[in-house]
């Protein structure tokens, strides 16, 4: 059977700030792929670039629809924005700094086709000389905060199509109708965690994320997020709490919020004894962003519950690290802070709520500390 025959129309969304020494790899890797060219939409969108990104697209890959902004969207409202000016019932979302196996895209699209109850697949990530993996899948701590599978693993590893709590959005794909059902990547994130947030939303309206080992990108792994100027320590913490905030159900939101916000202010306690003033106003600059923001975030939890199919128990097991301490590096050896940890998922009985209520085994949640956090 010729599987080329019945692809659907697919749009590829491809988000650029500043990045016009990646483009050339990235763009010529797609125009080699195994999927009829007349079904491939190409979607850049710039956000706000001065180095000349726009005009060299435009004169080595003149057939690329260009949407123009004049300031630094960030990745979420990117992204959403190239998805809007999609034509396509399926729309890839791809870093600028990939480049693309011939098979990404149709092992991709072939599994969204095949099962209606699969919302969202996701590629396996290879460095970018492919010896060893970038990400195979990814892995959840209770409080909000996301980590890499396989991360400088042998390449030959998790080779297997599996189900994943989360996708990378450096390389996935969604049918554009669930995407829009979702309320695509949460704008209010600016960046890290957005995937996070959309493949954990996926699962609580009922479909599944899976990632198909078969589709492989290589990751060069940029430097965008220095020349934005982002604030790394901001995004990550700001951004885990406003997920669990929206997405634990009514039973649960409560005891796993409130021990997750408690070890966020031990966080700033252990900025003052470093000394660590960046983060310190970084984290008070959270604090203040809950407070102005925390109604907005509830109106947002009442939509997703409201479309709520699967129950946390189910979605439980996917999570496989809810108890991990690695919170933005420097904490992950610091026995200080772990025995903290400790206490507090006793104190509001965490590991009961994971236990008691999963509907897996439990030798399935694991522990890990080796694992850090999504870096795209």
């Amino acid at each position: 059977m010729n599987e080329n025959r019945n692809l659907p129309p697919a749009s590829i969304v491809i988000l650029n700030y500043n990045g016009k020494e990646l483009l050339r790899d990235c763009f010529s890797s797609l125009q080699n792929l195994d999927y009829p060219e007349e079904l491939i939409e190409i979607i850049l969108v710039d956000n706000g670039s001065s180095d000349g990104s726009i005009e060299y697209i435009e004169q080595y890959f003149p057939g690329i629809k260009i949407i123009k902004k004049t300031e630094n969207l960030g990745f979420a409202k990117g992204c959403n924005i190239g998805a809007t000016f999609s034509k396509s019932s399926y729309i890839v979302f791809l870093n600028n700094d990939m480049r693309v196996d011939e098979n990404w895209l149709k092992e991709l699209i072939l599994p969204l086709m095949e099962d209606k109850s699969i919302g969202i697949t996701s590629s396996k990530i290879l460095n970018w000389d492919g010896s060893k993996i970038d990400y195979a899948g990814a892995v959840l701590s209770f409080n909000g905060h996301g980590y890499k599978r396989g991360e400088n693993q042998e390449p030959d590893k998790y080779n297997t199509p599996e189900y994943c709590l989360i996708p990378s959005g450096g390389s996935m794909a969604i049918s554009k109708k669930l995407f829009l059902k979702l309320g695509g990547f949460d704008e209010d994130y600016f960046a890290y965690f957005e995937d996070i947030d959309l493949g954990w939303r996926s699962w609580i309206f009922g479909y599944s994320v899976l990632f198909v080992p078969g589709s492989i990108v290589y990751h060069k792994k940029s430097q965008t997020q220095t020349k934005a100027k982002i604030k790394h320590v901001y995004l990550l913490e700001k951004n885990a709490l406003c997920t669990i905030l929206k997405n634990y159900d009514l039973k649960n939101v409560i005891p796993l919020f409130s021990a997750s916000f408690l070890l966020f202010l031990y966080r700033m306690q252990f900025d003052k004894e470093r000394r660590n003033w960046k983060s310190l106003k970084e984290r008070k600059d959270v604090l203040r962003y809950l407070l102005k923001n925390f109604i907005k975030f509830l109106y947002k939890r009442i939509y997703i519950q409201n479309h709520r199919k699967n129950k946390d128990a189910y979605i439980f097991q996917y999570f496989k690290t809810p108890f991990c301490t690695v919170v933005i590096d420097y904490y992950q050896d610091d026995q200080k802070y772990i025995s903290e940890f400790n206490r507090i998922i006793e104190q509001f009985k965490i590991r009961r709520i994971f236990f008691n209520n999963s509907i897996t085994d439990n030798t399935q949640v694991m522990q890990e500390k080796n694992e850090m956090p999504f870096k795209k």
